[in-house]
């Protein structure tokens, strides 16, 4: 499949944004994750039609049976009961794929529109991810509308691949799409593995700014705290200097300090 190019994408970039974490081994490459989901986007569209043109054979038999006005009613009703429940797993299932596409084309804007931001600042996901959650907690909006619907659509795609999954067990394998079902099957799988990738760097990078913070929040207070204590010594140190000199004027009969006193109403 032919890669998707970003104008100005250098091969050091490219290499950078493998993200490799320690410990959790969490490996994200924004422009893998891109191509599965358009990769199975394709898919899922074209298994969407095969259900589609299946569902149409149904109709039309269901219709058939219907047309034999000779059969009775209780016998053409246990004829097509097997249709009539296949016709609503094949509508179930033919609705939560072309839900799954919608959410696909979403996801692959997202993905799309991150990877040139990323390329025109020079960042690797997770320092993206971070400047993006902490620029939208410094307006405001906590984790961020952008980052929300993203979570959002991720977690869609999670719950749409189970009900595919459920679904696809009721579909017969005369109906000729097994092959379909597995191949979408795959690239599902595989984009559920790339998602869950990026929720967990999400996750990493709130938690990183969170920590960061906290952090310059306690550091923060803690220098306030010592300015705060130093301008209390510097305010008592300027009293005893200004005491030690009004006395040391009142004691020589002259001075600043004195003089002040004097006119303000003190003694000379």
């Amino acid at each position: 499949m032919k890669r998707i190019i970003i104008a100005g994408m250098g091969l050091w970039l490219l290499m950078e944004w493998g993200v490799t974490q320690a410990f959790g081994m969490l490996v994200y490459d924004p422009i893998n994750h891109i191509e599965t989901a358009v990769t199975a986007a394709n898919a899922v569209r074209q298994t969407a039609q095969q259900l589609m043109a299946y569902l149409l054979q149904l109709q039309q038999l269901a219709l058939q049976i219907q047309n034999l006005r000779s059969l009775p009613q209780n016998v053409m009703a246990q004829v097509l009961t097997p249709y009539s429940q296949q016709m609503v797993v094949a509508q179930t299932l033919y609705a939560t794929l072309s839900q799954t596409a919608q959410q696909l084309q979403v996801l692959k804007a997202g993905l799309v529109g991150q990877a040139q931001q990323m390329v025109l600042l020079q960042q690797t996901p997770q320092n993206f991810l971070q400047n993006e959650i902490q620029f939208n907690q410094t307006q405001g909006h906590g984790l961020g509308a952008a980052l929300q619907q993203e979570l959002g659509t991720l977690q869609g795609l999670g719950s749409s691949y189970g009900q595919i999954q459920s679904l696809q067990t009721q579909i017969p394998a005369a109906a000729g799409m097994q092959q379909s079902l597995q191949t979408v099957n795959q690239h599902l799988n595989l984009l559920a593995g790339q998602n869950n990738q990026l929720m967990g760097l999400i996750a990493t990078a709130q938690a990183n700014v969170a920590a960061r913070q906290q952090y310059e929040a306690q550091n923060n207070g803690a220098a306030a705290q010592v300015v705060q204590q130093r301008l209390q010594t510097d305010a008592q140190k300027i009293q005893q200097w200004q005491g030690r000199l009004t006395q040391n004027e009142l004691s020589s009969g002259w001075g600043v300090m004195s003089a002040a006193g004097s006119m303000g109403g003190g003694q000379p």
